[in-house]
C-alpha cells in the first residue's frame, strides 16, 4: 500500500506527539533520528561494515524518517533484526521495531518492544516520549508523571515541550499528591516547573501544588510563589494574589496593617505585597541597619549623579475604597533635583491614575515626618502600586544626586473606627 509522504510524516509525528496537549510535533522526530544523516553516511557505513550493529540501525533510523510505504518499513524493520542479530543489545535497534510495529497498527507488538527499549537508555528521547504518550492515552496518569519526571532529569532541552504535559497531569486531583511529593524532594526541575507552570496552566493547579508544598521541609521559595503571583496580578486577579501572598507567609509574618513591613525590619522579599528594590543601576536602594540603634532598619537610596527614571522602590497594596493617610518618616542628605523625590500611589488596573503624590523632599535634613491624605475611588482601582519615584516632569529633571533615608511608612484609613470595611 503506497501512502503519501504527507500522510506518512504525520503518522510518524503522532507517534511521538501527546496530540491531546499539542505539546511536541515532527521537529522532535526529524531532530533526534535525522541527527545520524547530519552527521554520518550510514549507507556507506553499513558498506564498509555490513555487520556493525551501530551502522545498521543508523541506516534504519534514517530510511524511518523517509519511509513512504510499507516496503520501506519492511527495509527498517530488516536492517533493525540485522542490528539486533549482531548485537541483542542494540537499544535503537529495538526502538525502531516498536515504532515501526505502531506504524502498522500492531500496538501489541509495540507496547511490548518499547519498554524494553526505554530501559535501556534513559536518554533515548523518542522511547521516552512515546512510553509518556501511552502512559497519558491509557490513563496512566502515575506512570506519565514517571516517565515526564525522567526525562525532565535526562533531557533538559525538552523541558519546554515538556511542560503542558505536567500541566495536564497536575490536573488530575489524584495525581497532585504524587507530584507535590516529587517536588518535596526538589528535583532538578523543580523551580523551571513552578515558575513556568503559571504561564500555561489555570491557576487552579498552581495553587495547589505551591499549598501542598507548604507543609513540608521544602516549601515554596520568593521564586517560585513569585512566578504565580505574577501571573494573577497580570490577570488583574489582585485579591487571589493577596491571598496566595498571605498564604506564604510565616506566621509571625502575618500582620494586618494596609502596608506590610513599613519599618524595613524584615528582609525585602521582592514579592508584589512586599518592597521590590531594583538592582543597582543609576542609583543603589537597599534596607539598612539605621545610625540610630532606636530605629532599627530603614530604606536607604543613594543616588549617583545620573539620570533616575524608574522607581526606586514599590509594592503592590490592595485597599478598599475610602479616605486614606500615607505617611512615614525621612531624612536627607545633599539631595540636589529639580525637584526632589516623592512617594506616589496609582491604581494598579484601570485607567491606572495617580492617586496621591507626597510632598517633594530634597536637601539635607533631620529625621521628619510626611503626610499625604488621599481617597481610593469606588471604580476601577482594585489594588494600588506604591513608588518611591524622583518626581521627574520630564528627563532634564531626572538628574538626582545624594541620599535619603526613610522609616515607619504607613497607611492608614480615616474614621477607621467608626467606617465598615
Amino acid at each position: 500500500m503506497k501512502i503519501g509522504s504527507g500522510t506518512w510524516r504525520r503518522r510518524v509525528g503522532l507517534i511521538i506527539v501527546l496530540v491531546a496537549v499539542a505539546w511536541l510535533g515532527w521537529q522532535i522526530v526529524s531532530t533526534t533520528l535525522g541527527s545520524v544523516r547530519v552527521n554520518s553516511n550510514p549507507a556507506a557505513a553499513v558498506g564498509w561494515a555490513p555487520g556493525s550493529p551501530r551502522a545498521l540501525a543508523a541506516m534504519a533510523e534514517q530510511q524511518l524518517v523517509d519511509a513512504e510505504d510499507d516496503a520501506d518499513m519492511a527495509s527498517v524493520e530488516d536492517l533493525a533484526d540485522r542490528a539486533l542479530l549482531a548485537s541483542p543489545l542494540q537499544q535503537s535497534a529495538l526502538r525502531l521495531l516498536a515504532l515501526s510495529a505502531d506504524l502498522r497498527g500492531d500496538s501489541e507488538r509495540a507496547t511490548r518492544l518499547m519498554p524494553v527499549a526505554g530501559s535501556r537508555s534513559a536518554h533515548d528521547s523518542v522511547a521516552q516520549i512515546w512510553l509518556l504518550q501511552q502512559d497519558v492515552r491509557s490513563g496512566q496518569l502515575e506512570m506519565a508523571l514517571a516517565e515526564a519526571d525522567l526525562l525532565l532529569r535526562t533531557q533538559p532541552a525538552l523541558w519546554s515541550q515538556l511542560l503542558p504535559v505536567i500541566g495536564n497531569i497536575a490536573l488530575d486531583e489524584k495525581v497532585q499528591a504524587s507530584l507535590i511529593d516529587r517536588l518535596a524532594h526538589n528535583p532538578p526541575w523543580r523551580t523551571w516547573v513552578l515558575t513556568n507552570l503559571p504561564k500555561i496552566a489555570d491557576p487552579s493547579v498552581s495553587h495547589a501544588i505551591l499549598a501542598g508544598l507548604r507543609p513540608t521541609s521544602s516549601p515554596p521559595s520568593n521564586k517560585e510563589v513569585g512566578a504565580f503571583l505574577d501571573r494573577l496580578i497580570a490577570d488583574d486577579n489582585f485579591g487571589l494574589a493577596y491571598l496566595e501572598w498571605v498564604s506564604s507567609l510565616p506566621a509571625s509574618g502575618i500582620s494586618k496593617d494596609y502596608l506590610y513591613n513599613g519599618g524595613f525590619n524584615l528582609p525585602a522579599t521582592g514579592l508584589p505585597f512586599d518592597w521590590i528594590l531594583p538592582l543597582k543601576t543609576d542609583a543603589e536602594t537597599e534596607i539598612i541597619d539605621s545610625a540610630d540603634k532606636s530605629r532599627g532598619k530603614v530604606l536607604h537610596v543613594v543616588f549617583l549623579n545620573e539620570r533616575v527614571a524608574r522607581p526606586l522602590a514599590n509594592k503592590l497594596l490592595v485597599l478598599k475604597p475610602g479616605s486614606y493617610a500615607l505617611s512615614g518618616l525621612a531624612r536627607a542628605e545633599n539631595l540636589q533635583n529639580e525637584r526632589g523625590v516623592a512617594w506616589r500611589l496609582r491604581c494598579a488596573d484601570g485607567q491606572k491614575q495617580l492617586i496621591v503624590e507626597s510632598e517633594l523632599l530634597s536637601g539635607t535634613f533631620k529625621w521628619r515626618g510626611f503626610t499625604a491624605n488621599f481617597s481610593v475611588p469606588d471604580d476601577g482601582c482594585s489594588a494600588q502600586w506604591l513608588s518611591l519615584e524622583v518626581a521627574a516632569r520630564g528627563a532634564l529633571e531626572q538628574q538626582v544626586s545624594g541620599e535619603i533615608w526613610f522609616d515607619d511608612l504607613s497607611v492608614d484609613r480615616e474614621n477607621e473606627t467608626t467606617e465598615q470595611d
